[in-house]
């Protein structure tokens, strides 16, 4: 059996409606475009957002996600609609731990995108590759108390809503102390899950 660390991570992965594509310096500017077209949904959440990214910063992190990817601590990939081939968001697998093996999962989708389920379609992919080709034993989400639009994600896709970490962490700088809820999906569930199609 090959040692998950070491296998082929795909560049593509097709789902009904996105192609997910695997984090590339060529992006900059049609994921830059959705950052300052989306700044009101995400600077509540997301700190990389404050001060508004430039397309080089946009590129120097898609940069930076190519090297991680190659050193195996992450993988991100960004969704393109396959009818039209637009950007649509980024969904990422971070701070892996291969001693476990467990990965934190995290999602944006352009404002212009969202309320047609294309976050829970990337997640599940993502999902599903943590699990069938990493051979990871746990994906979590972390997430604020105060995002219940993002909470519905994690539930819709039998996720467990294992605790919830108070006066955890801030979401930006300045901003109020939150309180995480972690959902978690392990092996365990996605085995019991195939044994009973």
């Amino acid at each position: 059996m090959s040692n998950p660390n070491q296998v082929a991570i795909p560049p593509v992965i097709e789902t009904p409606r996105l192609h997910l594509r695997a984090a590339a310096a060529d992006f900059a500017e049609v994921i830059n475009e959705a950052i300052v077209e989306s700044l009101d949904a995400l600077r509540p959440w997301m700190p990389w957002v404050h001060p508004t990214p430039t397309v080089d910063h946009t590129r120097q992190f898609l940069t930076g996600a190519e090297a991680h990817s190659q050193a195996r601590n992450s993988f991100t990939y960004a969704s393109f609609l396959k009818r039209n081939g637009r950007f649509v968001g980024v969904t990422g697998l971070h701070g892996m731990d291969w001693s476990v093996p467990k990965v934190e999962l995290g999602y944006w989708v352009r404002t212009s995108e969202t309320g047609q389920g294309f976050a829970t379609e990337s997640v599940e992919a993502l999902t599903t590759l943590a699990f069938q080709t990493l051979k990871v034993n746990r994906v979590e989400m972390l997430i604020s108390v105060r995002n219940e639009r993002s909470s519905r994600i994690p539930i819709r896709l039998g996720f467990v809503h294992e605790a919830t970490m108070r006066r955890y962490d801030r979401s930006i700088p300045g901003g109020p102390i939150d309180d995480l809820r972690v959902y978690a999906k392990i092996s365990e569930q996605v085995a019991s899950r195939d044994g009973d199609r």
